[in-house]
């Protein structure tokens, strides 16, 4: 009787236990509950992003050889498509790239320019990948936010609880969902 008791009442008092859906379906409600004006501002924005920078975003991924959702989704935590974002660290433009990455990538000019800070950041991508071997997806997003070194010495569980890195990869999972692949290739 007790058991029964007990378990009437982490049914009644728990419902993630009673509830249906997969693990994944689960998981995706916990992002939108963390992120839900960020959700909201993807789903505003992503729209008018693809239109203006678009053409842009696919030039650097076939440059650089970047996927074209993880430029989108790093200028969405940047800077949610502000081409005139300036922060109090001096990272500027869509991308929000420092002025002292200029000479470490190649690519001079003004940050607050589309083109350039689109081609700054995505080279810095490719760089973060293959000079400095970071490999994974998060620990490369890890390194763009934080520097190489420190995204060498982060764990992995360091690098998945870090925010920044949640945000990227939540935009990541939301341009998957709001564009899917065949139609992100009819755009072309």
């Amino acid at each position: 009787m007790y058991a029964r008791s007990l378990l009437l009442f982490a049914l009644i008092s728990f419902p993630l236990f009673a509830s249906g859906g997969s693990y994944a379906e689960k998981e995706k409600m916990r992002e939108e509950e963390r992120f839900p004006r960020f959700a909201a501002a993807i789903e505003k924005t992503l729209p008018e992003i693809m239109r203006k920078y678009h053409n842009i975003v696919l030039e650097a991924s076939w440059e650089f050889g970047v996927s074209a959702r993880l430029i989108i989704a790093v200028m969405l935590s940047e800077s949610l498509g502000n081409p005139r974002a300036h922060s109090h660290a001096d990272a500027r433009g869509l991308m929000q790239t420092l002025p002292a990455l200029d000479k470490e990538v190649g690519i001079y000019g003004d940050s607050f320019n589309p083109r350039t800070s689109i081609r700054k950041g995505a080279k810095y991508l490719l760089m973060l990948k293959e000079r400095y071997k970071l490999g994974t997806m998060k620990r490369i997003v890890f390194g763009y936010q934080y520097g190489p070194g420190a995204a060498r010495k982060a764990s992995e569980a360091r690098i998945a609880r870090d925010p920044y890195v949640r945000s990227v990869m939540f935009a990541y999972r939301k341009i998957l969902e709001l564009i899917p692949p065949a139609e992100a290739a009819q755009r072309r």
